[in-house]
């Protein structure tokens, strides 16, 4: 005979509910069976723990995607294909090439590998921004191609991209002296530096270079606002004999600037520039002048050339030049008393 243990019974009825998914709880009888609660979650406690369960999947997830994005980052490192549709040019940083300087270098890309990669870093909305490499971008899209060999890197600030920008062109055997300048104002302006020593110790130039490159500093807004877009039409020594020219008469701005035009066209080179700026325009006029010949039949009689104040006489021959003179003395004095009297009828 055996007996039912009616407390164990009881026991097992409560803790059914706790029993593990393996269980299998007694069936109690049909009258005592509870009534399944398929809103059970819905309850203020059912749904603080699905929101927890959730909340670590979310976790887990963007834990995963940053692993994923760390893992992408440092497989590029070093070298990787950048997609063109996916770069962004910052245009200050792009260096400015003449019109043949372009054509040479889209003519050597067409044909042959890009030795330099161009260096660029990831941009917080997506793709990638250029830090060097603006004009190789730009011809590679105008080529075709879909990609662009790169190097990624990562910078701590903006400012340190920019000073890493001006340094990737700072040496470039045909970067203008106006451009390196043009570097050497930004990089004071983003490190606060204040003297050419300390702009020497930050860039690896003497002193002296520094120095020479910063006459620019001293040129009227008129002449860098043409240098900006002709920066190779004064170099830093010509530079310096326009700043004295300019010193000494500012009168000379407009000349100086129609001087750096013919640079720029290539109708003069930058010392026959300022020897053309330096001229005086009255001698100048007198030079371009054309004579009036006097002919005595077929023959040429005398040249005469006037210009402003003076009058010049060419004979064909000595004798004749040396009795005109003698002439032109008598005629001159008679002239003289002529106007001498005509003052004094004035007073």
């Amino acid at each position: 005979m055996i007996t039912k243990n009616k407390g164990s019974d009881r026991l097992r009825a409560k803790t059914a509910k706790l029993a593990g998914p393996d269980s299998t709880p007694a069936p109690a009888p049909a009258s005592q069976a509870p009534a399944q609660n398929n809103d059970r979650l819905k309850t203020m406690p059912g749904a603080l723990g699905a929101f927890r369960i959730e909340r670590k999947e979310l976790e887990t997830k963007i834990s995963e995607l940053r692993a994923q994005l760390e893992a992408a980052l440092n497989q590029h490192k070093g070298a990787f294909d950048a997609p063109l549709d996916e770069l962004h040019i910052v245009p200050s940083r792009r260096r400015k090439l003449n019109v043949e300087q372009y054509a040479e270098l889209k003519n050597n890309l067409a044909t042959n590998k890009l030795v330099d990669r161009i260096v660029v870093r990831p941009r917080p909305e997506g793709g990638y921004e250029v830090i060097s490499g603006s004009n190789r971008t730009t011809i590679y899209r105008e080529l075709g191609r879909s990609t662009i060999p790169a190097i990624l890197e990562e910078y701590a600030s903006d400012a340190e991209a920019e000073i890493d920008a001006l340094y990737a062109n700072m040496f470039q055997n045909d970067l203008p002296d106006y451009a390196k300048y043009k570097n050497l104002k930004t990089i004071l302006s983003v490190r606060g530096l204040m003297t050419h020593m300390d702009l020497a110790n930050n860039t690896g130039m003497t002193r002296s270079h520094v120095s020479q490159l910063m006459i620019f500093n001293e040129m009227p807004a008129e002449v860098t606002d043409f240098l900006d877009e002709y920066p190779w039409a004064m170099g830093a020594n010509i530079a310096r004999d326009f700043d004295k020219l300019l010193q000494r008469d500012k009168e000379k701005l407009p000349r100086v600037i129609e001087a750096l035009k013919k640079v720029a066209s290539d109708e003069l080179t930058q010392t026959a520039a300022f020897r053309w700026a330096s001229e005086d325009e009255t001698k100048q006029a007198k030079a371009k002048v054309k004579p009036v010949q006097i002919k005595a039949g077929y023959v040429n009689y005398c040249a005469v050339r006037h210009t402003a104040k003076s009058v010049r006489l060419d004979f064909q021959s000595d004798e004749e030049a040396k009795e005109m003179t003698a002439k032109l003395m008598e005629w001159l004095k008679q002239r003289a008393e002529a106007v001498k009297a005509a003052a004094a009828e004035k007073q």
